[in-house]
């Protein structure tokens, strides 16, 4: 599951839809909002309670703004800049997980986020000590899901003891490549990608920090989608996302949850595959 910020409420709406038709992943893996996703559902969250909790945030005042007014959000937040980053979303993650505060160790097995490691310029995986490449044997929940989403330079990363990691999304939106390494067995690998359009901005741009960022990582994730490899046996899914959403759209939650919905009611595994 890729990044995308508020869209990836479409990967809740994918998974969801999935439910409903009885077909449920052995393997779920995610970065940045993606990874948010599958850190949460790790840690025992399920879909209904997770949609749930995504429609409080991006119903609350505070989200609604946050693009408009973030002066005032950052006002109201730690300024950590010792860690890499305007807003910890640490305290937020701690709070959403309350009573699933458990450690990566602890995961179910198939579930991982990814991330990026500044110091060694890779991606790292994120999962249950044990599996091949991956990271997890001291991090806590709430420090993996704070690390898949840290937009560099406006989220605060995480600190380990050899790593300072950042949003996976920096060196590669599309986490298959991990989702190999978790699975035991070869199947149907379905590559949920959110595709934001490269579209001229609408009036003009207010230029707080956190819009143009905002703005600009909108771009870059348009450009690299555009220019995206297509992989193979993967099965690629591409969500028809309403106009306008972006990384901060949380207007939009309600469509962006039917988006994902549709895809997987719609979606239809090859004929080749076994069940």
């Amino acid at each position: 599951m890729s990044g995308g910020g508020v869209a990836g409420a479409a990967h809740i709406g994918f998974l969801m839809g999935l439910q409903e038709r009885g077909i449920r992943p052995r393997v779920l893996v995610g970065t940045s909002a993606g990874g948010i996703v599958a850190g949460f559902l790790a840690a025992g969250y399920t879909l209904p309670r997770l949609e749930q909790v995504f429609a409080e945030v991006s119903a609350h005042p505070a989200w609604y703004g946050l693009v408009d007014e973030a002066e005032n959000w950052i006002l109201h937040h730690t300024l950590r800049e010792e860690r890499g980053g305007l807003i910890d979303l640490a305290g937020l993650f701690a709070r959403l997980l309350h009573g699933h505060q458990m450690a990566v160790a602890d995961w179910s097995v198939g579930y991982g986020v990814t991330a990026t490691d500044l110091l060694t310029g890779t991606t790292v995986l994120i999962a249950r000590p044990g599996t091949r490449a991956a990271l997890g044997r001291s991090l806590t929940t709430v420090e993996a899901v704070t690390a898949t989403s840290a937009l560099p330079g406006l989220f605060c990363g995480v600190q380990t003891s050899d790593a300072f990691l950042v949003d996976g999304g920096v060196l590669d939106d599309s986490p298959y490549d991990s989702v190999q390494t978790l699975a035991e067995q070869q199947g149907i690998a379905l590559d949920l990608i959110l595709y934001l359009e490269l579209r001229p901005q609408r009036g003009p741009l207010r230029p707080t920090p956190t819009e143009v960022v905002a703005r600009t990582i909108d771009l870059l994730l348009a450009k690299a989608n555009a220019e995206r490899p297509t992989r193979t046996p993967v099965v690629h899914l591409r969500p028809e996302l309403p106009a306008g959403a972006g990384l901060f759209s949380f207007a939009l939650y309600p469509q962006l949850l039917a988006a994902g919905q549709r895809s997987a009611r719609d979606w239809r595994p090859p004929a080749s595959a076994k069940p």
